[in-house]
């Protein structure tokens, strides 16, 4: 079988081989705070092979794979929990949402509270600036929610997702859980050309 963290071969049916399950049981990394949201909690620091593992599972499945990357998930105490909604087809050919399998194995009452009305393209063929300057949209449905809630969602990138979906819960105690967290990445703005008049040599006086 082949690994999905490393692609290396192994003679063993199941989908990670050592080393790879061994990068699963690092200890949940520090998430930096933002706002609204009182408390972030993430169980993955998304380096590699761990981002590799996720993304396997995210696009293709595998119930394997799932039991082990969804093991011994922790949540903090809230009243229930609302998955962030994907796209309609995009969860069809995945045969589910991954963040609805996340938000199941917190082992809360769960609601499924909010409504997409945008249809994004997927993250990783976006950049850091579409994703800051275009996040998606949600809106909330006509229905009764306890104080606490737990915003559930897969990877967290820039948290421009997390923070569109509360911006539909104001009213709310707000928590997030991320199933991981990319490394910070530095921003840069798109580059434009400006003309700087110190660039341009004053022409010479001719010679006498």
């Amino acid at each position: 079988m082949t690994c999905s963290g490393c692609h290396t071969f192994f003679p063993i049916h199941f989908p990670l081989c050592r080393l790879c399950w061994t990068s699963l049981q690092a200890p949940p990394p520090i998430v930096p705070p933002l706002a609204p949201f009182i408390s972030i909690h993430a169980r993955y620091l998304l380096t590699d092979p761990r981002y590799r593992i996720i993304r396997e599972w995210k696009k293709n499945g595998g119930y394997l794979l799932k039991r082990a990357i969804l093991r011994d998930l922790q949540a903090p105490e809230v009243d229930a929990i609302i998955p962030i909604p994907q796209d309609f087809f995009r969860a069809w050919r995945r045969h589910g949402s991954r963040t609805w399998e996340c938000a199941k194995a917190l082992h809360a009452p769960i609601i499924d509270a909010l409504v997409r009305t945008d249809k994004t393209p997927q993250a990783q063929k976006t950049s850091l600036f579409d994703r800051i300057s275009n996040p998606p949209r949600f809106k909330l449905k006509d229905i009764k929610l306890p104080k606490r809630i737990l915003l559930v969602d897969d990877i967290m990138t820039t948290g421009s997702t997390l923070q569109a979906a509360a911006s539909a819960l104001t009213a709310y105690e707000l928590h997030a859980f991320v199933l991981g967290i990319r490394p910070q990445q530095r921003y840069e703005p798109p580059k434009t050309h400006v003309l700087d008049h110190r660039d341009q040599t004053a022409p010479k006086a001719p010679e006498v």
